[in-house]
Order: C-alpha cells, then sequence, then structure tokens
C-alpha cells in the first residue's frame, strides 16, 4: 500500500520541480546588451620590442652571478608599448581620434596586473 503512494509522491514532486526549471529558463528574460549593439572583444599576446638592446655580460659582472645564472646578454624587461588598430567592415573602429595604446604589464614595471580590462567607449 505505502509503495504506490510514494511512487505518485515522488513523481509529483519531480513534475514540481521540471515546472519550477521550465518557468525559470523562460522568464525573466535575460538581456545583456540593448537591441543594435554588439561587443567586440580584441585580446592579444604580443611583445613590443625592449626598451634598451640587450648588451653582453662584462667579465667582472659574470664573475658575480652565480654559475646557473651565467647567460651572455644582460636583457632589460622593460618593453615599448604596443598600439593596435580594429578595421570593421573597412572603417577604423578602434582607436578614436584619441590615442590608444597599451602599456605593457607583468613583473617588471606592472602599475596593474597582466589580466587587466580597459574599456573605452564606441566612436561614433
Amino acid at each position: 500500500m505505502k509503495n504506490w503512494r510514494a511512487w505518485i509522491g515522488q513523481a509529483v514532486l519531480y513534475g514540481l520541480f521540471a515546472l519550477f526549471i521550465g518557468v525559470f529558463s523562460h522568464w525573466p528574460r535575460y538581456q545583456a546588451l540593448p537591441p543594435g549593439q554588439a561587443v567586440l572583444k580584441v585580446s592579444f599576446i604580443h611583445h613590443g620590442q625592449r626598451v634598451a638592446p640587450c648588451r653582453p655580460y662584462s667579465a667582472e659582472e659574470l664573475a658575480k652571478l652565480p654559475p646557473n645564472m651565467r647567460t651572455p646578454l644582460k636583457c632589460e624587461r622593460e618593453r615599448v608599448p604596443v598600439a593596435i588598430e580594429v578595421d570593421l567592415d573597412g572603417a577604423t573602429v578602434y582607436p578614436c581620434p584619441r590615442a590608444s595604446t597599451a602599456s605593457p604589464c607583468g613583473c617588471a614595471t606592472a602599475p596593474e596586473p597582466p589580466s587587466a580590462t580597459r574599456a573605452t567607449p564606441p566612436c561614433g
């Protein structure tokens, strides 16, 4: 006698759960952007040129270094900012008339974390 009641109770609860999921999968409507707008994300990894060229170590400098760090050249880590431009359907959409460069980030001269996000208002 209890067996069929358990089955019916379980079916009712599963039905209510399915109804709950169904209702909230369509309501309220989620809209990330207003109609007629879009997002274009540009992501790249490109190292700019070095600020100063690599130079060979002197004999005294090499002697001061531990054996595992004795490389023939000393290269500074600082890089030049990289400028980008995005063209969409033949029209430049980024940068706007204002200057747009991405400063290098990382351990050497990081004013911000490497995962920094820059957002600018759309051009025209």
